[in-house]
């Protein structure tokens, strides 16, 4: 029997203790050790019966509960959820496991009996008698407390890195038991030198916009709350094989390796929480196709960019903690997400959508170089971001405010463009303190500019009441049958859809109702401020006498019609 001290006694003084006399170890209530009626015999856990009797000898029995002694060496406090975890240690005859558990893992017997996948040898036979012995454990024994957080990035305050090397800098720890995250922590790691990353990648890509953009979405992702900027989405859409994949790679290289990549194939929940854990740090999502369900992906986007998880009902008849993010979401496909949307200038109003070719004319072999780069060289230009932001805060919140609204002119009344100004204006600012860094010098004022002016001209979607505009002009033009031109009837019996004139052709407006629902007064106000509309002395409508008739409707102007391709006049009529 080893002497027992009033000396403090690590777990890793009781395996050895254990390992030196392999007798029974009885409990002293001043040693972090087994507590009464618990017993070590060899490196097996018993529970030590004993029956008094009066008139014999008490009888002994010790019963078995496992080969794997489980020990807590740790308690977690989660900074805020408030909830605790613990550090469950035991060891088999091959290797010492430590393993971070829940709360309800080491005191509900249904949860223990999980860890047996974990390498704890435990049955459902035993789980209840060794819950009571872990209790007993934390009540005799003085274990070591700290406060953790269970997400990264920014947390009450304190900005939580995922990255070994700065565990030590942390104030809190970085608390973890779930095994699919601890695949994206291990995804953060730093190797290789800043130089040949420059040499290597950022001078391939600094003068390509589209490839830039998304690099500086990747980038921003932690500036989002101090910026006070809503989540958003990042995306590079088009045609196969144009290099949106690799685009993806070449951003996740800035924080780690491209294990930070997953694919659309997620349910909104997974991607809730995945969002939530990350936090500060992008969500990196690789090509729509692959999506279980496409439709359902502006749905997740709506989600995403509201920053914060679903409100849930539990069993206690409560609401669920509602998690919150502020990052971005990167993500692909070769049809832009607003595409998929059936209400796509809402959608559109939370994605960039970049469609032009991402590396024109780019050669295979710097293709190669650029691969070769970021397999060796990754996870350094992150960490060089965040110094030189907070070496001059004050001086980049101060160029935020002018971003914004130079690309709320830029949007000359486009709404939708208006509404993601916010977004442009922070990637425009994450440009500037990249270029502030030595080696990534490069003109962020182009390449912002130059995807500010593709997405204007590629995506209809952003332009809503232009494109119902155009939908009424198509549903018109095949609907020519219920067309009247000037004085002569039209010759379809069905309902009249419109009059033709030459200035105008005047649109009836059950016509415009039925097809633009609940959204038809904002609409129909947007085309008369733009000047689609030609009106009279009836507001926005125009009154006309059609065959001896009075007729009102919505006069859409002959040059709007034909400046979207369209032309209604009728020859030889």
């Amino acid at each position: 029997m080893a002497d027992v001290t009033d000396e403090f006694v690590t777990n890793e003084d009781v395996f050895e203790m254990i390992d030196e006399t392999r007798e029974l170890q009885m409990v002293n209530k001043k040693t972090s050790t087994i507590p009464e009626p618990y017993i070590i015999k060899g490196k097996w856990l018993y529970y030590r019966k004993i029956t008094e009797y009066a008139q014999k000898e008490d009888k002994i029995e010790d019963i078995y509960l496992t080969s794997t002694p489980p020990y807590i060496t740790q308690r977690y406090r989660d900074i805020e959820s408030k909830e605790f975890y613990y550090q469950l240690e035991f060891e088999d005859a091959k290797r010492r496991y430590q393993l971070p558990v829940t709360a309800q893992e080491v005191t509900q017997s249904k949860y223990l009996v999980e860890l047996a996948s974990k390498g704890l040898e435990v049955t459902q036979n035993e789980a209840s008698s060794i819950v009571k012995y872990l209790s007993a454990y934390r009540r005799f024994n003085n274990i070591p407390d700290y406060d953790v957080a269970t997400r990264l990035g920014d947390v009450e305050g304190h900005f939580i890195s995922p990255y070994k090397e700065d565990t030590e800098s942390n104030k809190y720890k970085l608390f973890n038991a779930d095994r699919g995250y601890q695949g994206l922590i291990d995804a953060f790691e730093t190797k290789g030198n800043i130089d040949d990353y420059k040499k290597g990648v950022f001078q391939h890509i600094k003068d390509k916009p589209m490839v830039m953009m998304m690099f500086y979405s990747a980038l921003g992702s932690v500036l989002i709350k101090d910026f006070n900027v809503d989540p958003f989405v990042s995306e590079i859409s088009g045609k196969t094989s144009s290099g949106k994949t690799f685009t993806l790679n070449v951003c996740a290289s800035v924080w780690g390796t491209e294990e930070l990549k997953t694919e659309w194939n997620a349910t909104n929940v997974s991607v809730e929480r995945m969002a939530s854990f990350l936090n500060s740090f992008p969500l990196i999502k690789d090509d729509t196709r692959k999506a279980d369900k496409p439709f359902k992906i502006p749905s997740i986007v709506y989600q995403f960019s509201g920053g914060q998880s679903k409100g849930r009902g539990n069993s206690d008849r409560s609401i669920d903690y509602l998690e919150p993010w502020h990052n971005i979401m990167l993500s692909s496909g070769e049809v832009a997400i607003p595409d998929i949307a059936p209400d796509k200038a809402g959608v559109a109003g939370r994605v960039i959508t970049l469609q032009d070719n991402p590396f024109p004319d780019m050669k295979q072999e710097v293709f190669d170089e650029i691969a070769e780069t970021i397999e060796e060289n990754h996870g350094l230009l992150g960490k060089l971001f965040i110094e030189q932001y907070e070496s001059e805060k004050d001086k980049y919140k101060n160029s935020f405010k002018g971003a914004v609204k130079y690309f709320i002119r830029k949007a000359e009344g486009n709404e939708v463009m208006a509404r993601i100004a916010r977004s442009f204006g922070l990637l425009q600012v994450v440009g500037e303190i990249l270029n502030d860094i030595e080696g990534f010098e490069h003109d962020p004022y182009i390449l912002t500019n130059q995807a500010h002016y593709s997405m204007m001209k590629n995506n209809k979607n952003i332009d809503k009441p232009l494109q119902m505009l155009e939908e009424l002009l198509e549903k018109l033009n095949a609907n020519r049958g219920r067309i009247a031109y000037n004085k002569h009837h039209f010759h379809d019996n069905t309902e009249l859809m419109a009059i033709y004139r030459n200035d105008f052709i005047l649109v009836m407006a059950p016509t415009i109702k039925d097809m633009l629902g609940a959204e038809f007064n904002s609409i129909v106000k947007q085309w008369d401020e733009r000047g689609y509309l030609e009106t009279n002395n009836y507001g926005k409508q125009k009154n006309i006498t059609f065959a001896g008739e009075s007729q009102k409707g919505y006069a859409i102007k002959t040059t709007i019609i034909k400046e979207l391709g369209f032309n209604f006049e009728k020859i030889n009529y």
